[in-house]
């Protein structure tokens, strides 16, 4: 997985950026997944349930998961980078105080920006992840958003064959869990 590479898939993840950025300003959550973000408890635990890959295999699906965490999430990934490197220029509070302020979820204005580290993770698997693959399928499939997002839950259902329940239960998990710290 960590090779592997899809151009036309990271363009057409790339197109559908302004949308997410505008769930993360607040001013667009059509599936209400940034308001059961926000409400926490029982609402955040349900949306690990409305995550799936719909009609992308999972090599895709981890693609794209991995697209949006390094386009929203680029402070974490550098933040770790920096302290494994441990330059000599910069010490490690200075390399990773350079890293936030790199981040886009970290900008005025982000609902987000006061989240911790772990929160805003879930935040991008759980809101735009999901977001993403809404926007994608209605793309491959030219339909409307309420089919596209049926689509995937549809999918996500006949999928019995595979593990995806694993994942779900993983996530649902983690998410109650985190519903309770906050």
């Amino acid at each position: 997985m960590d090779h592997y590479e899809n151009k036309q898939l990271e363009s057409q993840v790339q197109d559908v950026y302004p949308v997410l950025y505008a769930i993360i300003a607040g001013e667009n959550d059509l599936a209400g997944r940034l308001e059961a973000f926000r409400q926490g408890g029982k609402a955040r635990r349900s949306l690990a349930q409305r995550v799936g890959p719909g009609s992308f295999s999972r090599e895709e699906y981890a693609h794209i998961s991995s697209l949006l965490q390094s386009e929203f999430l680029p402070d974490l990934a550098t933040t770790k980078m920096m302290m494994a490197i441990c330059s000599n220029s910069l010490t490690t509070a200075a390399a990773a105080a350079a890293a936030a302020a790199a981040g886009p979820m970290r900008r005025e204005g982000d609902v987000t920006r006061d989240y911790s580290d772990q929160m805003r993770l879930h935040f991008v698997t759980d809101v735009l992840l999901p977001e993403a693959v809404t926007r994608l399928t209605m793309r491959q499939h030219n339909t409307g958003y309420e089919e596209a997002e049926q689509r995937i839950l549809d999918c996500k259902r006949d999928d019995s064959t595979d593990t995806w329940w694993v994942d779900d239960i993983l996530a649902a998990r983690e998410s109650f869990l985190e519903g309770r710290d906050r």
